[in-house]
């Protein structure tokens, strides 16, 4: 039987067959793996945005917009006292408080200030509040101290009376100069 001649190859021509044909020299494979990742970075950036987004917007959605006089009465000057379960130094304290309300668009914006002092310290706080009114009778607000460095953050339930000038509830945050969870009854008069 006659023997085929078997073509030579160099060592460079086996190691192109082994080399898959996406990675070849010319087919741009690597590039596609650095476009494919872009592109994968890409979509997660956009879920990202979009989650958050719809999650700002899912959180309002129980909210209502100003519209009604219930509504309209949150907003104004609101001044009143606190009476914390456990202060600085373990005790019940009680001291005063300020709120100013606004409306932008469906969520309540304002300040809120607090005050007080005793033997070894004194607290003079104005945060920025935002929140939302529901079922036309409660107030949800919350603040976090992002411009002090002092670790302090709170959410206050209140309920609007049936006149519209006054708001009761609950406190509940973390207080730096406490160094603890606390909570807090709190009530405010609106001023006229």
């Amino acid at each position: 039987m006659p023997q085929h001649a078997q073509p030579e190859h160099s060592d460079a021509d086996a190691s192109d067959r082994d080399e898959p044909e996406s990675r070849r020299a010319g087919s741009g494979g690597i590039k596609g793996y650095v476009i494919a990742g872009i592109f994968s970075v890409l979509a997660a950036i956009a879920g990202a945005v979009a989650a958050t987004v719809y999650a700002d917007i899912k959180a309002l959605a129980h909210f209502a917009a100003p519209g009604n006089a219930r509504e309209k009465a949150v907003a104004g000057r609101w001044v009143g006292e606190a009476k914390q379960a456990y202060g600085p130094d373990g005790t019940v304290i009680t001291y005063p408080i300020e709120f100013d309300l606004g409306w932008q668009g469906r969520k309540i914006v304002g300040t809120y200030q607090f005050v007080f002092a005793d033997k070894s310290r004194s607290v003079n706080e104005r945060v920025r509040l935002q929140g939302g009114m529901f079922q036309d009778r409660f107030v949800k607000l919350e603040y976090l101290d992002d411009e002090s460095g002092k670790v302090q953050y709170s959410t206050i339930y209140l309920e609007l009376d049936d006149g519209g000038d006054a708001l009761r509830g609950m406190e509940v945050g973390y207080g730096y100069s406490s160094k603890r969870i606390t909570h807090s009854a709190v009530e405010l008069k609106k001023l006229k």
